[in-house]
């Protein structure tokens, strides 16, 4: 990489993030990831609504809804920050989606050591929400693995989201800096590949 003296540019290279192949700039790759986002919770919700009636209770439609709720609610405040160029209105975002990183690992942990023990433990931790002999009927007996699964690739998409939007609070960051410094020549690194 070589470095070059040069002026403040908000479609620098620099910006275009390696999460999206460097095709898109992060604030647009952080509005695509929330789109992807809400996508995701509210098919998520309609999966579960429609399996309520067979297989599962009440408890996973609600959990899914309140975390639709949030994410909408954060997602404003981030879409609110990065058009007016607030970072600070970007960290909300970024701390739920470090909170659902946690709260999918903790799951998919769980149902990996659930089905390893035994349907005992599988009827004590989950027996309250999902029906698990017709869980076990419609899916299998590996049905913890396929939640496993799942959670493993939102958090995997979660992660993905939180250097997107991680990239997106740095370039509103610079952006102020640079400002500021009155549009002085700064080092950005500009790969000549």
């Amino acid at each position: 990489m070589a470095q070059s003296s040069t002026l403040f540019d908000v479609n620098h290279p620099f910006y275009y993030g390696p999460p999206t192949f460097h095709i898109l700039l992060y604030r647009t790759a952080a509005i695509i990831s929330t789109v992807i986002e809400i996508v995701l919770l509210t098919s998520g919700c309609y999966a579960f609504h429609s399996m309520k009636h067979a297989s599962t209770g009440s408890y996973p439609v609600i959990l899914l809804i309140a975390l639709s709720v949030a994410a909408v609610i954060s997602s404003a405040f981030m879409l609110y920050g990065i058009f007016s160029e607030q970072a600070r209105l970007i960290t909300p975002k970024i701390a739920f989606v470090q909170f659902e990183i946690g709260i999918l690992m903790v799951i998919a942990f769980a149902t990996i050591i659930v089905m390893s023990v035994g349907i005992e433990l599988t009827n004590a931790l989950f027996g309250t929400m999902f029906k698990v002999d017709v869980l076990e009927e419609d899916f299998g007996p590996i049905w913890p693995f396929n939640i496993s699964v799942l959670c493993f690739y939102w958090a995997a998409i979660c992660v993905w989201m939180r250097i997107v939007i991680q990239g997106t609070y740095d370039f509103i960051l610079d952006k102020h800096y640079f400002s500021e410094s009155s549009n002085m020549p700064i080092e950005m690194a500009v790969n000549t590949r």
